[in-house]
């Protein structure tokens, strides 16, 4: 080939060698991959153990550890609070006695049974349902309220017609709260309920607002600091006998009953001992 074109050639060589180099076309870096052989992908690496929580919160440099705040269990209880009345004569005034009742009142029947043998009674209020008590700043307070508007006769008015009747209303009923009671230990469930309550009841009264028209009678109660631990029942008793307005004295009593939802049942009451003899104190 002659000298001439075998410079040509070079210079069209060298041209195409300049043009790939400014496109960016380099050559491999090595051979090709080698495909992966059928099969699970491999395992992922396992993960790295986390360190405990702290026992403080974080806290700015310079601050004091702040603990974490303590976590109180619940208990899930179920409430049986009723609200009896009893009239009792000049006899059984002396008679009726909380320590007495509370060992028989387990049950509504069985208390009413025992208010039965001091008078004629009657079972006012009642409130039957599952509670959940929380300790510590958690917890919550049941309010209750039960009542009725009573309308009653006060007296007459002379009316164009004849004579009209004069009507006045007043409110009867029971309201009030239950608190859980927080245990010894700060941290544990509560061990029971707290109970205050205000009961007004209209009755029939001796006096005579009219040559035919009695009045009715008021009586307004207030209960406060019933503590009733859970498993075993409690009774409080407020009597009225001052016969003020009235012929005969009347006792409201309050049985509170709570039993624990989870937890072992509440053991059976006590058996009576015999007549003449005392029973003997548990160990």
């Amino acid at each position: 080939m002659p000298l001439r074109h075998r410079a040509v050639v070079l210079t069209i060589l060298l041209s195409v060698a300049v043009a790939a180099a400014a496109h960016g076309q380099t050559p491999p870096a090595g051979p090709p991959e080698r495909p992966r052989p059928p099969g699970p992908p491999p395992a992922a690496p396992p993960p790295e153990a986390q360190p405990p929580l702290p026992d403080a919160l974080p806290r700015a440099a310079g601050e004091a550890p702040r603990p974490r705040p303590p976590r109180f269990e619940a208990r899930a209880v179920r409430l049986d609070l009723s609200i009896h009345s009893v009239e009792l004569s000049p006899e059984s005034v002396l008679k009726i006695d909380a320590e007495s009742l509370t060992a028989r009142s387990w049950t509504v029947a069985e208390l009413d049974a025992a208010l039965a043998g001091l008078g004629s009674t009657a079972l006012l209020y009642r409130v039957d349902q599952p509670l959940q008590l929380v300790g510590g700043p958690g917890s919550r307070v049941l309010n209750v309220s039960i009542g009725s508007d009573v309308p009653f006769v006060v007296g007459t008015n002379p009316t164009p017609s004849g004579r009209g009747v004069a009507i006045n209303r007043n409110r009867a009923g029971v309201s009030g709260s239950i608190a859980p009671v927080l245990a010894a230990e700060p941290q544990a469930p509560p061990e029971g309920v707290v109970a205050h309550l205000d009961i007004s009841v209209i009755g029939e009264s001796n006096v005579k607002a009219e040559a035919d028209v009695t009045s009715r009678l008021f009586r307004v109660v207030k209960v406060s600091e019933v503590f009733a631990p859970i498993g075993r029942p409690q009774v409080a008793i407020s009597l009225d006998a001052s016969r003020a307005g009235s012929d005969v004295a009347v006792a409201y009593v309050t049985r509170i009953v709570v039993t624990p939802l989870d937890g072992p049942a509440a053991p059976p009451p006590p058996e009576a001992p015999p007549a003449g003899r005392r029973a003997r104190p548990s160990r």
